[in-house]
């Protein structure tokens, strides 16, 4: 005789979630990034319990502002929330020279890994945008898988640590050259 287990979609979700959030703990060890060792990773409520706002933290260190959280309670409106990124702020510093389309053009860039974000099985995305000092995150549908996404966000900070540390080594050249520039002329004078 054969056997069955029978599990609600209420029950279904809840296990399906947990291992979301054992496999985004995962992720983030391997980046680096652990979660406490206290932190519980049964959840009950899918937005409320996902790993994924926390992990935000984490994986940028820096503090998240939500600044909408009606989607916690009702499933049909969207979170809204802000992350502040110094090196984002520092990108935008260090650009203050380029042209608006330059600008844009890197901006596009650098924000394409992350732009918009699907879970490949449900409904749940997320789109980013960039502010001046960091990111502004709307987390859309009821249920979904969100442990693929720190790839994307990994991407994201890879390309914008390159081009921050591309901007600062130009600087530093025309500070050098600025520098050599001026001595130059100095010698001249003085001779």
């Amino acid at each position: 005789m054969g056997k069955s287990l029978f599990l609600t979609s209420e029950v279904l979700f809840r296990h399906m979630l947990t291992l979301d959030n054992l496999a985004i703990a995962k992720r983030l060890h391997d980046l680096g990034k652990p979660f406490p060792s206290d932190r519980c990773f049964v959840a009950e409520f899918a937005k409320q319990d996902s790993f994924f706002y926390d992990g935000l933290r984490l994986f940028f260190n820096c503090p998240i502002c939500i600044e909408d959280d009606r989607g916690f309670e009702d499933s049909f409106e969207p979170i809204i929330f802000t992350i502040r990124i110094p090196l984002v702020e520092e990108w935008y510093q260090l650009t203050q020279h380029l042209s608006d389309e330059e600008a844009t053009k890197e901006k596009d860039w650098i924000l394409s890994p992350i732009k918009e974000l699907w879970c490949d099985y449900f409904e749940v995305n997320v789109s980013n945008t960039f502010t001046e000092f960091g990111l502004n995150v709307l987390v859309e549908g009821d249920f979904g898988f969100f442990q693929g996404f720190f790839d994307d966000y990994d991407d994201f900070y890879k390309r914008l640590e390159e081009k921050v540390i591309e901007k600062r080594n130009k600087v530093r050249e025309d500070e050098s050259y600025d520098s050599n520039s001026n001595n130059h002329s100095r010698r001249q004078l003085a001779s």
